[in-house]
């Protein structure tokens, strides 16, 4: 579901962020991708991103929820890391990279400090979009 909900959105977020957010640029695309590899597991379909516009609002929006996504990868890895430290078939990439502090909450803190009153409500739509995309695919990857 990360791998899938990752290939829509971080390209999308390199389209719509400024040159002065380049901590977004590459997030989580390329440890996802070694450890889809690693375990052998099958690539589940792109998900579209269905965001109204392409402006630092919606961007906002998204980065606050991957960061959320990054903060839970970080304490799932602080869990499981003593369990599998022989690797037992479970390849930690993405865990490893999303356990990494700042990088993401940097640039969300620098995207909402460039919010309007008016971009509030939009970042908070894409939010849930962002949400709801995860939440669309995970219910997917379960129905296989």
């Amino acid at each position: 579901m990360n791998d899938a909900c990752h290939r829509a959105l971080e390209p999308w977020l390199r389209r719509v962020l400024p040159a002065t957010v380049p901590a977004l640029r590459t997030l989580f695309t390329e440890p996802l991708s070694r450890d889809m590899d690693a375990m052998a597991l099958e690539p589940l379909p792109v998900p579209t991103v269905a965001f109204a516009g392409a402006d630092i609002a919606e961007a906002a929006g998204a980065v606050y929820v991957l960061d959320g996504s990054r903060l839970g990868a970080r304490m799932i890895a602080r869990q499981i890391a003593p369990c599998y430290e022989g690797g037992g078939g479970l390849s930690m990439h993405y865990l490893d990279a999303a356990a990494a502090p700042g990088a993401v909450f940097a640039a969300f803190n620098h995207l909402a400090s460039q919010l309007g009153e008016l971009d509030i409500a939009r970042s908070i739509d894409a939010a849930r979009r962002t949400f709801a995309l995860f939440e669309t695919t995970s219910e997917y990857a379960a129905s296989r």
